[in-house]
């Protein structure tokens, strides 16, 4: 028994009527499109199940995600028919999907490279990244505010050009340093 899949419409949905599916179905509304078409393939594995082309699984994928898609079909060994490429070209399913996962895994060891390549010429040039470090005086300045000032962690926050979390973190830091060197001396 055949099964089709789209995200298309109507006329996507003729197209796969005519290619003998008895039944079609749609992307769920609740899921991304790559849950709704993996969830699609779990609950059919013992189908045959025909989509018309990629855009079929999802308009908005990815490589990525079409990537995770691909080789979960490949690993279950599903019965999968791409319409379009038979149409197209004289190859099956199963090298199509071998071919796409070949181009996608070059595309993520490219993109990696690229990746690190950019980070090594930024640190060539003096680019820092991450955050920035927080000084032991800035530090300071923080348990002042909150200390002597009394200022609230938005305050502190605003004053000391840093975010809630840090003035938070570490007005928290310097007191739990405090009390335990006071719990040991005292």
């Amino acid at each position: 028994m055949k099964i089709g899949y789209t995200v298309q419409g109507q006329a996507e949905q003729q197209q796969l009527i005519q290619a003998g599916c008895c039944e079609v179905v749609s992307k769920k509304v609740c899921l991304s499109e790559v849950e709704s078409f993996e969830q699609f393939i779990m609950a059919n594995q013992d189908k045959a199940m025909v989509v018309v082309g990629l855009s079929s699984i999802g308009n908005k994928l990815t490589s990525i995600e079409l990537f995770s898609v691909l080789t979960l079909i490949q690993k279950e060994k599903l019965d999968v028919t791409f319409l379009g490429v038979q149409k197209l070209y004289d190859i099956s399913s199963q090298v199509y999907m071998k071919i796409i996962i070949q181009l996608v895994q070059h595309d993520k060891e490219a993109m990696s490279l690229r990746t690190i390549e950019g980070l090594a010429k930024s640190r060539e040039e003096g680019v820092k990244s991450g955050r920035p470090a927080i000084t032991p005086d800035l530090i300071s300045k923080i348990n002042y505010y909150r200390e002597t000032k009394g200022y609230t962690i938005r305050e502190i926050a605003y004053e000391c050009n840093v975010s809630t979390g840090t003035a938070y973190k570490y007005s928290r830091k310097e007191k739990s340093v405090e009390q335990s060197l006071t719990n040991q001396l005292g």
